[in-house]
């Protein structure tokens, strides 16, 4: 039983102290008996981030595909997206088509356990979507 904890979670570090006589490592502990923990802070905190590449090869419909996934937390968490098309900066947003051909509609899904995306891909490639899913409910 411990308390406390630093440890290595893929690739981020994790701090987590609990009251006692809680076990930090028992992640079913409820929130108002957590003291601190570096992947909770908070009414915005994350749960959980990452990156997804979409490749371009000519013009290509691409998905649904599932572009991140978490544990089902019960609700439908507020998620935020940045994107950049080759090299490029970061956006918070991205013509998703450059070609009348395609007319389908063209998304990003978020659900209890994940994202989803359609895009058709027609601009410089490679197009990367950043993500971040928040400890927040929105549905």
């Amino acid at each position: 039983m411990s308390r406390g904890y630093v440890d290595k979670f893929g690739d981020h570090y994790r701090a987590r102290y609990v009251q006692s006589p809680y076990n930090a490592r028992d992640l079913s502990v409820p929130r108002n008996k957590v003291i601190f923990d570096t992947d909770d802070i908070g009414t915005l905190s994350l749960l959980a981030s990452g990156s997804y590449t979409m490749t371009y090869a000519g013009s290509i419909d691409v998905g649904p595909v599932l572009i991140g996934s978490w544990a089902d937390p019960g609700y439908i968490p507020l998620c935020e997206f940045h994107f950049a098309v080759g090299s490029g900066p970061r956006d918070n947003a991205f013509a998703m088509f450059y070609s009348t051909v395609y007319t389908k509609n063209h998304r990003i899904t978020v659900s209890r356990t994940g994202i989803t995306a359609s895009l058709v891909v027609t601009a410089v490639s490679p197009v990367h979507i950043y993500w971040n899913a928040y400890r927040l409910a929105v549905a």
